[in-house]
């Protein structure tokens, strides 16, 4: 269904309205008029300014030709200025369609495996300079996409019949076509960022740059959004930088870090989490799904997008209200049992139990969706990227002479390998003679960079038994929300 051509409806609707009443009355008919091309449910204030929107089709296939090759992968058609994403699967035949796109917006397309691991970026050479292009605009609703070549790292248009390149390119240093932000080989620099640097020298502040570093890969999908290193040299995760865009803001500061999004939801993030099994020879790992919705928006249901058959999630399951564990349905909910703060606070969750084994892989994508209306239902999608780190165990001890914790066995290796960007955080329990445990006391987060704390000596009291646990998290991109959480055992406080 092509929506510009209710539009024209409408418009020559209006023109007759406008022979038999006055000017302003044909505005007001306008702007009351219930528009056909509504989303079977009302429409969302905040994207009546977007303008018409239509089915878009495409195609692609591999370098090699054969269009099969890449079935089942999945395409997401990427909104340069929010984020906000319309996925696709490919079919057999190399074919995808993009419902309810805005033809006025301009985009990327991301490619992804159909594990969703990103696998391509949209990077279409310019004929007579080392650039890329990366965003377009579609030209119309009447022809399908020109056709998409995947090479591999890159998808690359077959020719640009049908859309307009949008202006904006990125430095081809390599003259090979590929940007430098999807290659291994990164230029890393490592600079004093301030509130209106412009890392990329584009013109557009690390503030508001959509591709904070230039490098080709946009912030969404980008785990270095401003390409800075820890004092190794390695490249520095967005999940373990303070200041993941270079802004001179800390994240927790603002509301401008890859988990935000300036429509349809405030801010949507997944979080990995390893505890301890009962006898702490293996781990429990699990994934947490998170978002909040933006005032007056209410969608028929939130749920993580069905396309989606990748092995992370299978298996996996939830635990109920009364404690029985059932398969995991993909659907999100408020009801402030599902890790979701309180009931029908627009804060939807989900806590998901992973199989055994199961953890979050590099460039892991998770894509949130919200799906309106029931008759012709249309959705918006929100991607988050895992970067991929995998976390070690934490392994703590205790000095009962100097009541001091040791964070981890060994403080050359930390959990996060490369980077203190993390904190430490001590939780005391006082075993009760029934066999229960009650937490009486929780430490401020420590720096990473901290490897001991002392107990305050009010927390110990002789003749009561005590354990404490260790945890390790990432620093949070939503206040409360940190993108890794790693438990150690519970560990006994010797008595005095």
């Amino acid at each position: 269904m092509i929506c510009i051509r209710k539009w024209h409806s409408l418009f020559r609707l209006a023109l007759f309205v406008r022979s038999m009443l006055q000017p302003v009355s044909v505005i007001i008919f306008l702007f009351l008029y219930p528009s056909s091309c509504s989303r079977s449910g009302d429409e969302l204030a905040e994207d009546l300014a977007l303008g018409p929107y239509a089915t878009i089709n495409g195609s692609v296939s591999p370098q090699t030709g054969s269009q099969a090759d890449l079935a089942g992968w999945v395409i997401a058609l990427i909104d340069k200025d929010s984020g906000i994403s319309r996925m696709a699967s490919i079919d057999s035949s190399g074919l995808f369609h993009f419902d309810h796109a805005y033809l006025r917006l301009t985009y990327t397309i991301a490619l992804f495996s159909p594990s969703l691991i990103l696998r391509g970026i949209l990077a279409h050479p310019a004929e007579h300079s080392l650039s890329i292009w990366q965003y377009f605009r579609v030209a119309g609703s009447d022809k399908p996409l020109p056709k998409l070549i995947y090479k591999g790292l890159t998808l690359t248009w077959q020719d640009t019949q049908g859309i307009y390149l949008s202006p904006e390119t990125v430095q081809d240093v390599a003259g090979d076509g590929i940007p430098p932000g999807v290659r291994e080989e990164l230029l890393r620099n490592q600079n004093s960022l301030s509130l209106n640097t412009d890392s990329d020298n584009d013109g557009i502040p690390n503030q508001i740059d959509s591709d904070t570093d230039g490098d080709g890969m946009p912030n969404l999908l980008d785990q270095n959004d401003d390409n800075d290193e820890t004092e190794e040299g390695d490249s520095l995760p967005d999940v373990l930088d303070a200041d993941a865009n270079g802004n001179g803001i800390m994240d927790t500061e603002e509301e401008n870090s890859d988990v935000y999004f300036p429509r349809a939801v405030s801010w949507a993030l997944a979080k990995f989490e390893m505890i301890p099994n009962e006898d702490g020879s293996s781990f429990y790992r699990y994934i947490v799904l998170v978002l909040k919705l933006r005032d007056n928006i209410k969608p028929d249901s939130v749920r993580v997008w069905p396309g989606l058959r990748f092995s992370l999630f299978e298996s996996a399951s939830v635990t109920q209200k009364d404690g029985s564990t059932v398969p995991w349905d993909g659907l999100l909910a408020d009801d402030g049992q599902s890790d979701d703060g309180a009931p029908d606070d627009g804060v939807y969750g989900k806590r998901i139990k992973l199989k055994s084994g199961n953890i979050p892989g590099a460039n892991q994508i998770i894509p949130f969706e919200l799906v309106y209306g029931s008759n012709q239902p249309w959705s918006q999608v929100l991607l988050f990227a895992f970067p991929g780190l995998q976390p070690l165990s934490v392994l703590p001890s205790y000095d009962s002479t100097t009541r001091t914790v040791t964070f981890h066995e060994d403080a050359s290796n930390p959990p996060f390998h490369i980077s203190t960007g993390f904190v430490w955080i001590i939780v005391v329990y006082e075993e009760r003679s029934d066999g229960t445990k009650t937490a009486v006391y929780t430490s401020q987060p420590i720096s990473g960079s901290e490897s001991h704390f002392t107990l305050p000596d009010n927390i110990i009291a002789a003749g009561h038994n005590y354990q404490y646990k260790v945890i390790a998290q990432s620093l949070d991109k939503v206040p409360g929300h940190a993108i890794y959480r790693i438990e150690s055992s519970l560990k006994e406080i010797p008595s005095l």
